[in-house]
């Protein structure tokens, strides 16, 4: 990666291709920037691998060949190499305080992407990546509670209105619906009223949102 960089000016950061502990190249890291239209048909894909129209394949570069190097939009924080120049110019690696867990790789490449450089993945080298190690013990609405948060924050921050509002409207009726079943199973001693309120506080998070 730095001998990429020191021989092509154009680019201020590059990646490797990541592997599953198997040694399989590992997909669904690295990818073109998000949109709601790209955001909602990947995330059914997640749940269901058999649903992959283009939207999705293009987003998640499941159309690329990882043999060969190509640029991508966004590179997985999970190893990406940056300008010491560009990070002096931005005056931060990441925005850890908008995005402390998820889109902070996200935000970094599409400012890189603002400020007029190039990301290149470099395919012929290759790391382990042990993936979801950082999430695997939130809970599932700790986990959305994180990820409503960060997506929202990204379109907000960089103005992307249509996508801001479609995506608040639709987590609103996801976490109502999902809260539906609060009561019954705070009532059946299924969840104590500390998880309750926690459930709930997502909606005032999603409804107030401010950068």
């Amino acid at each position: 990666m730095v001998e990429y960089l020191d021989t092509n000016e154009a680019y201020g950061g590059a990646t490797t291709r990541l592997l599953n502990p198997d040694g399989s190249t590992q997909y669904y890291m690295h990818r073109r920037f998000p949109t709601v239209w790209r955001l909602l048909p990947s995330l059914f894909h997640k749940r269901f691998r058999w649903f992959k129209p283009y939207m999705v394949t293009q987003y998640l570069y499941l159309d690329n060949d990882f043999s060969k190097d190509f640029d991508i939009d966004q590179a997985a924080g999970a190893c990406m190499m940056v300008r010491k120049s560009i990070i002096d110019d931005f005056g931060e690696l990441l925005d850890v305080k908008r995005f402390p867990l998820y889109y902070n790789d996200v935000e970094l490449s599409y400012r890189l992407h603002q400020a007029g450089w190039k990301i290149r993945c470099l395919n012929t080298v290759a790391i382990t990546h042990l993936k979801g190690t950082s999430v695997k013990t939130l809970s599932f609405f700790k986990n959305g509670k994180e990820y409503s948060y960060a997506s929202l924050s990204y379109f907000k921050k960089h103005k992307m209105y249509f996508n801001y509002w479609i995506l608040k409207l639709l987590y609103l009726e996801l976490f109502l619906i999902l809260n539906m079943f609060t009561p019954l199973l705070l009532l059946l001693g299924k969840i104590d009223k500390k998880q309750a309120k926690y459930r709930w506080s997502i909606i005032p998070v999603i409804l107030t949102l401010r950068l």
